[in-house]
């Protein structure tokens, strides 16, 4: 990501305080860089080095004062060419009429005052200081064309030095629109800033009734009408030019904010193209390339299919900091991960940052390893018995169903048993991650910290919690132990052999009675690698079912 992303380009006397205010609320001070605040309002070249990896910048520097390389998008506000002459002058001679702001230095103003006066300001009248004050004179003649120009001060020079940039260029009597449509690019959440550096009210009417002083303005400002005009009329008072929309709302809103201060939204698919680049060439093999990573905590997530893994997934989500997790989590994680580089996965990093985390040993690896017979009771009652209408929607499922029916048009209704959904799973011709073996998603097999069981979850969790320093919150899932474990699977399960439709309304009276020993067998046949993983741990060999039997 380049730096600075925003460029406000304050011309005196445009509300440009405002937006300082604005910018320190939502993005935090140590995010903005202001010329004048940061450091002297007198440098004459762009601080590089002090403005760092700041992304907002700004201050009373022209269009020229930055680098044509930089990329920002480029803000200003214009303001009736005689309100703001007026305000100038005001501003440097009756300093009590002004809220100073809080960072300035109230000596260096008298002395400029001192240095004006020396140029021949009369405080006593405006007009003299037009003709007899070359400095002020400049300030007040098209002034706000040279600051938005790389060359002349005029309307045309304007447009030239600003094609090809993105601009958001609005106007003080439009300041609701430009706020509204500002704080929409950057997902800011709607309030009203505070209004600082406000003159107190009525103190230009008496210059106002001076028709030779507004004539006078007038004439020197020409150009910044036409620019003003042309804002206010062909824009309806805000010029916003943005090359490429999407990339730009991409840039601005992934700037990370104050907590609170993003805009609470009801995501639509179509948004996450606005957030997040597409993926590019896989440079990861499958299953590495799913792997999940929170780099503030060194947390190192595989998901395999089952209960625990959307919770997991979730809390990978919040320890990684990134931005837009609340998109992430309304569009899924999994899909938009999928198809965008959120920064959420592996493979949203470089190769070179890829290999580092692969040598490293500060990362805490983890996994749940799920046991292969609940798994597959878990998946048959979900996707076959109780959501069997929606099987058509999971093409390797639908065929399976197809297939055990002896049907081109299976009935979804109707369905299949238990035992026709294990032989057909298990016979290899029907690809579907949810039931593939879960030792082909251990990328990195030999260098997991930890494996855990979802009955660990209480030790996962306190794991969890004294790696990252907080508490942490994953949803519970259902015992993974068979009701028979201890004994053995029955020789005859009573529901083995039962459609959808015949069996009892109540889960708990049939989802231990569809394996038999006939089935487990077929089923370790599969799985004899994940019964391996799930029971064979050197810490639980001595508690090692006998079910497992391998």
């Amino acid at each position: 990501m380049t730096r600075p992303e925003l460029v406000f380009l304050h011309i005196p006397k445009t509300a440009g305080t405002s937006q300082l205010n604005a910018f320190s609320q939502y993005y935090g001070a140590g995010n903005v860089f202001w010329i004048g605040k940061d450091c002297a309002p007198g440098i004459w070249r762009y601080p590089r080095a002090q403005v760092g990896e700041r992304f907002v910048v700004g201050g009373h520097k022209r269009l020229s004062f930055y680098p044509r390389h930089l990329d920002p998008l480029y803000c200003a506000l214009l303001r009736d060419p005689i309100e703001r002459a007026i305000s100038l002058f005001v501003y440097h001679t009756r300093p009590e009429l002004a809220v100073i702001e809080p960072w300035s230095d109230g000596q260096a103003r008298s002395q400029l005052l001192e240095k004006l006066l020396a140029r021949g300001i009369d405080p006593d009248s405006m007009l003299n200081s037009i003709r007899d004050c070359r400095p002020f004179r400049q300030q007040i003649s098209n002034y706000q064309c040279r600051y938005l120009s790389r060359g002349r001060a005029t309307f045309a020079a304007v447009r030239r030095s600003l094609e090809g940039c993105d601009v958001a260029i609005g106007t003080v009597a439009s300041y609701d629109r430009f706020q509204r449509e500002l704080w929409d690019l950057l997902d800011w959440t709607q309030e009203t800033p505070a209004r600082v550096n406000r003159s107190q009210d009525n103190y230009a009417a008496p210059y106002l009734q001076d028709e030779e002083l507004v004539a006078r303005i007038g004439a020197l400002n020409s150009e910044d009408r036409a620019l003003l005009q042309w804002v206010e009329t062909q824009h309806g008072g805000l010029w916003l030019q943005l090359g490429d929309r999407r990339e730009r709302l991409r840039r601005l809103r992934n700037l990370p904010l104050k907590p609170g201060r993003r805009k609470v939204r009801q995501w639509r698919w179509q948004d996450a193209a606005d957030l997040w680049l597409p993926r590019g060439p896989r440079h990861l093999p499958w299953p590495l390339d799913r792997m999940l990573l929170a780099e503030p905590c060194r947390l190192l997530y595989m998901p395999t299919p089952g209960a625990l893994d959307a919770g997991i997934q979730r809390l990978m989500l919040e320890l990684s900091g990134l931005p837009h997790r609340d998109a992430l989590r309304a569009l899924g994680i999994e899909r938009v991960s999928a198809e965008f580089a959120t920064g959420l996965r592996l493979a949203d990093r470089s190769e070179d940052q890829i290999a580092a985390i692969g040598a490293a040993r500060d990362w805490f690896r983890f996994a749940i390893v799920y046991e292969p017979v609940i798994r597959l009771v878990q998946i048959y009652r979900h996707y076959f018995v109780e959501q069997r209408e929606q099987l058509p929607l999971r093409p390797p499922m639908y065929r399976l169903l197809a297939e055990a029916q002896g049907r081109e048009a299976p009935d979804c209704r109707l369905g299949i048993s238990f035992r026709q959904f294990a032989e057909g799973v298990c016979s290899g011709r029907y690809d579907d991650p949810l039931w593939l073996p879960q030792y082909r998603y251990l990328a990195w097999a030999n260098t997991y910290s930890k494996l855990y069981r979802p009955e660990e979850l209480a030790t996962l969790r306190a794991d969890l919690a004294a790696l990252t320093g907080r508490a942490v919150q994953i949803e519970a899932a259902a015992a993974a132990i068979p009701a028979w474990a201890g004994a053995g699977p029955p020789r005859q399960a009573r529901h083995a052999d039962t459609l959808p439709g015949d069996l009892p309304d109540d889960p708990a009276l049939w989802c231990a009675q569809l394996v038999d020993a006939a089935l487990l067998e077929v089923i370790k046949a599969c799985y004899a690698w994940d019964l391996r993983l799930y029971y064979n741990r050197a810490a639980d060999k001595d508690n090692e079912p006998e079910v497992a039997g391998v």
